[in-house]
Order: C-alpha cells, then sequence, then structure tokens
C-alpha cells in the first residue's frame, strides 16, 4: 500500500495504460486503503482502465466490486493480513519474484509449517524462539530488539517488522481468554543506519 502522502510522488513517472494497481485490504474499509484506491480510479480516469488495472485482494468481495473493481481476489476472513504471506494478499511479491521463485518461498513455508505441527519441542525452532523471547524479556530483562538496515530501500523493513511481531504477541491473554503476568514481546525499534 502506497503511503497517502507519498502517493503522487510514487505515481510521477507511470502510465495509466500500463499500471496495475494492487489493492490489499482484508475489511475493504481501511481508510489509508479507501483512499489510495479513489486516488488510483482518479488518475486512471476511464472506466475501461479501472477494470483492467486494478485488481483488489480481499474478504469483503462485495464492497470492493461496488467500487467498480472486477477483478477481486479472495483471502479468508480469519487470517490477519499481514500474516498472508502464502495468500493472494502477497500477489505483488508473486508479480516480484515470479511464480518459480513464489512457489519455491511457499513450499518453504510448508516445510516450516511441518517442522512446526510435527518436531519434538527440543528442536522445534518456532517454538525455541518464542521461549527465548519470553526468557529474554522476563527473566534476563532484555525487553529491546534493535534492528538497524542500511538501505533506503528498506527504510519501510523496521516499522513492517514492528507492526508484525508487536501486533502478534503484544496481546495480554492466552488462548482461553485468561490475562497473562508475564512480557509476551518485546519493543522493537531502530530505522535507517548511516
Amino acid at each position: 500500500m502506497l503511503i497517502p502522502l507519498i502517493f503522487n510522488e510514487q505515481i510521477n513517472n507511470l502510465k495509466p495504460e500500463t499500471t496495475l494497481f494492487i489493492i490489499p485490504s482484508k475489511s475493504f474499509s481501511t481508510e489509508e486503503t479507501l483512499y489510495n484506491e479513489k486516488k488510483a480510479i482518479a488518475w486512471l480516469g476511464n472506466k475501461n482502465c479501472i477494470t483492467q488495472h486494478i485488481i483488489a485482494v480481499t474478504a469483503n468481495r462485495k464492497k470492493a466490486m461496488q467500487y467498480g473493481i472486477k477483478i477481486v481476489l479472495p483471502i479468508w476472513e480469519w487470517v490477519g493480513g499481514r500474516y498472508s504471506l502464502c495468500s493472494a494478499i502477497n500477489l505483488i511479491t508473486a508479480i516480484g519474484i515470479g511464480f518459480e521463485k513464489f512457489s519455491e518461498l511457499l513450499q518453504g513455508a510448508h516445510a516450516m509449517d511441518n517442522h512446526f505441527q510435527y518436531s519434538d519441542f527440543s528442536k522445534n525452532l518456532p517454538i525455541l524462539l518464542a521461549l527465548l523471547g519470553i526468557w529474554n524479556n522476563n527473566f534476563l530483562h532484555i525487553s529491546n530488539l534493535f534492528f538497524l538496515v542500511y538501505s533506503k530501500n528498506l527504510e519501510l523493513f523496521v516499522p513492517h517488522i514492528q507492526q508484525l511481531d508487536m501486533e502478534s504477541k503484544g496481546k495480554s491473554i492466552d488462548t482461553l481468554g485468561r490475562a497473562v503476568n508475564y512480557k509476551t514481546g518485546s519493543i522493537i525499534w531502530g530505522g535507517l543506519g548511516s
């Protein structure tokens, strides 16, 4: 998704007839997403461009179609968009790296899912990483993770990781709805290095 304030900067050198907008939104009601969608429609200009140059990826097909979008790729209502690496929400990656590499990515994700589901706890990497995080935060009092990127192209990586990690682990209840009495996640910060 384009940040609304830089939309015009991003489309400066583009032509409507050769541009594809992918509008990812689980609910198709996120304010920033709808702002970008309206800007894209206005920039494209005519109805033919809208039907041929905008793809929505959403769990709310009906709402996307109300905006005149004809191509709608579905995602599940129960999967958070940020965690949907293996769904249509990640169409941009499939386009960017090509189908063969994207298939390899899916195979790797499937292998890790199987590892998580079937591996013994003592060798289970996701469980070990989660336990290390709990240990570091609650017993060693290491409550911060710092990410420093050295490429302008990766400038938005840190905020993305912050949202992924902190939204996921920032919960204060367990799977049964009970309050937990320990810290569930670290503070993530950082940015562009020099």
